[in-house]
């Protein structure tokens, strides 16, 4: 039959090792659709060095609350719930590791969630992209402030799917430090990129510094 997200996330973790997500999500909402929703704190090789935060976002599955409570239809989105909580955690993580170092800290972090933003469409018509664009930006007919969020909690890249046919990537001129970009479909299922499969390989790098680190993100196709 069919699973839960909540029985996936323990074949996942429990059955075969595949995740390291933990037994309840970190927002603190009781919420089945939130169950892969968490951060993961990346250190330097002595584990003294807090260098970056993954953060791995649940979307909604059918359409999107506005604060109102009103249902917006269509696609999912990141809830107005879970962009607080993103920035909530940041703001924490950097007090912490500033007061840890005694020195100003802005811990850089990487989203990866499924459903684009609404960003991803003007991005393709406004700015420079590299990569395929072989269907239209399936997104969220409503701005829940993720990007926003981003761009004030030093979030370096945004990485979704959703759109099997496109792996574009690309940067506001406003915004150039943080970089959007789909992956590419991996999976036998569903519909196929006319490129064939592939994957997203992000590498990052770090060059400690007294004053601030220099992080530097590099991604292909």
């Amino acid at each position: 039959g069919t699973l839960s997200k909540a029985e996936l996330a323990v074949v996942d973790r429990e059955g075969h090792n595949l995740s390291i997500m933990p037994e309840k999500n970190m927002v603190g909402i009781e919420d089945p659709q939130l169950q892969s929703t968490y951060y993961i704190e990346l250190w330097d090789h002595k584990e003294e060095n807090l260098r970056a935060v993954l953060f791995m976002l649940d979307v909604t599955p059918n359409g999107c609350v506005m604060k109102t409570g009103r249902m917006v239809n269509g696609d999912g989105c990141v809830s107005f719930e879970v962009v607080e909580w993103f920035e909530r955690t940041m703001k924490e993580i950097n007090e912490r590791e500033s007061k840890r170092s005694n020195k100003n800290r802005r811990i850089p972090n990487l989203m990866f969630y499924h459903t684009p933003i609404q960003q991803f469409m003007s991005l393709w018509s406004l700015e420079t992209c590299h990569g395929w664009r072989e269907e239209s930006t399936c997104c969220s007919r409503l701005d829940t402030g993720l990007f926003d969020a981003a761009v004030k909690s030093n979030t370096r890249g945004m990485f979704v799917g959703h759109d099997h046919l496109n792996d574009f990537s690309g940067s506001f001129s406003s915004a150039p430090q943080l970089l959007l970009a789909y992956g590419h479909k991996t999976g036998m299922g569903s519909y196929q990129p006319p490129q064939g499969r592939g994957a997203r390989v992000i590498k990052l790098e770090v060059k400690p510094s007294e004053s601030s680190d220099e992080f530097n993100l590099h991604s292909w196709i």
